[in-house]
């Protein structure tokens, strides 16, 4: 499976951590792209589906996960989305389940754990989902 981890270093808990990208990489992560501002995350997942990724994940917390979910939603059937909870509040990660500890969640992302939920589209002054 080809993956991308888009990783937001600034997310809440993300800054207690040292050498994220080398703990990834240690679990055969290497395509690790880190935003620096607002939209980067979008863009990234963007690029991975063109890239052809099966899974993207987001690795930040709630507004990261906002925007992978905008980046990747046009091709939502055939790409899985990945969460590595790094937010202070990582609402959406709590609300499926998923540990906040890193070693548990990547594991749940290496394992290939699926679970379906439904993806709503909103049209305002732009389309956001």
């Amino acid at each position: 499976m080809k993956t991308c981890i888009i990783l937001n270093p600034a997310a809440g808990t993300a800054k207690n951590f040292d050498n994220l990208t080398e703990r990834f990489a240690q679990h055969g992560f290497t395509d690790l792209r880190l935003t620096k501002k607002s939209g980067d995350a979008e863009r990234f997942a963007r690029a991975a589906v063109r890239r052809g990724c099966d899974l993207v994940v987001s690795a930040g917390g709630d507004g990261t996960l906002n925007e992978v979910v905008n980046g990747v939603a046009k091709h939502a059937r055939d790409i899985s989305l990945g969460i590595v909870p790094f937010g202070t509040g990582n609402d959406f990660a709590r609300s499926l389940g998923l540990p906040n500890e890193f070693e548990a969640a990547i594991q749940i992302v290496k394992k290939g754990r699926r679970k379906a939920v439904d993806l709503v589209r909103v049209k305002s002054d732009r389309v956001r989902y």
